[in-house]
């Protein structure tokens, strides 16, 4: 090394914010020095709520401390107030101030309830899902709706619960079950293999399926639906929540509190500040796609501190997997446009099989027993794209295998 280290600030606890610093860590080594922000000790992986719904049992969850150390990051519990990009300057909430290079936002979304009081918000207060389980199955509750919000575009979540809660309910005097959505098709992101895979899942476990529907809720359990301008009446609701932006001070951002950034992750208009996660203007909300950005951003970084390193864009590729139960459906979709079509199988398409998937969370996470899907059995009267498909399909190969083309 024949310069200083360029001194990097990521503001955010989440895993955009840990993938950003597993990759620059891995990709620059010291020619970096990180100092990570956050307001959490811990990382919370929203991927895995979903199951902790019906285990009953909190999601696991990682230490920062023992990343920061092992990436040489210096970790603060703290919380990013304002940037004053004229100065390269983050002030903290506690008035103190730090200089910087560059500064990364990953501070994430806030989740807030769609809808007012009656209905339980997935994300928000999770024994409010619980509750609603309870009561199904204890037959306080004979009906359900499974609610995705106008403005919401990952659905996946909603899916799962419905499914999961159908699977629970098996074998019990039989519960009505509805799941309404204004995609056109069901986990329409994905493309038609998976619309109709996820609904032959649906419609195998019984639940009623409204697509096109836009919901108000204007009293408890009474849901109208528009255009149509049907009504339904259910005994409990649960509402996916909306997200809103939480941008910091000095970070330009639109009504709503999203940051704009361009396909290299920096935000429009400003030198060395970049955003990345669920805080920008990207529609889709997953942790996912948030480690993708964050990867482009650590590759711009890198090479600035001069590492050989080649960069690229962002060219988002949605992948998920959809647990229904005893089955499990692995799902991927270039949603970039002009990288072919999307893919739906019972087998896993990346490596390692976890609910996140990321370059270099997933392989810290592949050493932490708590955080791996178990095996679930296939269904095979799914249908499914033939092997001969998947084979012309590169989506169908390992995304992080070194002999895939970049």
């Amino acid at each position: 090394m024949d310069r200083a280290p360029l001194e990097v600030v990521v503001a955010g606890g989440g895993v955009a914010a840990i993938e950003l610093v597993l990759a620059l860590h891995e990709l620059a080594g010291r020619r970096v020095r990180i100092t990570l922000l956050a307001p959490n000790d811990e990382l919370d992986i929203r991927a895995l709520r979903t199951l902790a719904s019906f285990t009953g049992a909190p999601p696991p969850r990682l230490p920062l401390k023992p990343i920061a150390l092992r990436t040489h990051a210096r970790f603060e519990r703290t919380t990013l107030q304002r940037v004053i990009p004229d100065e390269h300057v983050a002030e903290l909430i506690d008035g103190r101030r730090l200089d910087y290079d560059a500064i990364v936002i990953a501070v994430g979304a806030r989740p807030v309830a769609a809808y007012d009081g009656g209905v339980a918000t997935f994300g928000t207060a999770p024994d409010q899902v619980s509750a609603v389980l309870g009561d199904l199955e204890s037959g306080r509750a004979r009906s359900a709706a499974f609610v995705v919000p106008p403005g919401v575009a990952w659905t996946l979540p909603l899916y799962e619960l419905a499914l999961l809660t159908a699977e629970r309910l098996s074998g019990k005097e039989p519960r009505r079950l509805l799941l309404v959505t204004p995609e056109a098709a069901p986990l329409a992101l994905f493309g038609s293999d998976a619309a109709a895979a996820a609904g032959q899942l649906l419609a195998d476990a019984g639940i009623e399926l409204h697509l096109g529907a836009y919901a108000s809720i204007d009293a408890p359990g009474h849901i109208a639906l528009r255009p149509s301008d049907e009504q339904l009446d259910v005994d409990r609701v649960v509402a996916l929540p909306r997200p809103m932006g939480n941008a910091p001070d000095g970070v330009p951002c639109d009504a709503d509190g999203f940051v704009a950034v361009d396909d290299s992750g920096q935000v429009r208009g400003i030198e060395d500040v970049f955003a990345i996660g669920d805080v920008t203007t990207f529609p889709v909300k997953q942790g996912g796609l948030a480690c993708q950005l964050a990867d482009v951003v650590a590759e711009q970084l890198a090479a600035r501190a001069g590492a050989d390193v080649a960069t690229h864009a962002f060219r988002p590729v949605l992948r998920g997997q959809l647990l229904a139960g005893s089955r499990t459906l692995h799902l991927s979709a270039p949603i970039a446009g002009g990288a072919g079509p999307g893919v739906a199988q019972a087998r896993p398409i990346w490596r390692p099989s976890h609910k996140v998937d990321a370059r270099y969370l997933s392989r810290l996470l592949e050493d932490e027993p708590a955080f791996a899907i178990p095996p679930l059995g296939v269904d095979v009267a799914i249908h499914l794209p033939s092997p001969s498909e998947l084979e012309r399909d590169p989506l169908a190969l390992d995304p992080y295998s070194p002999l895939r083309a970049r």
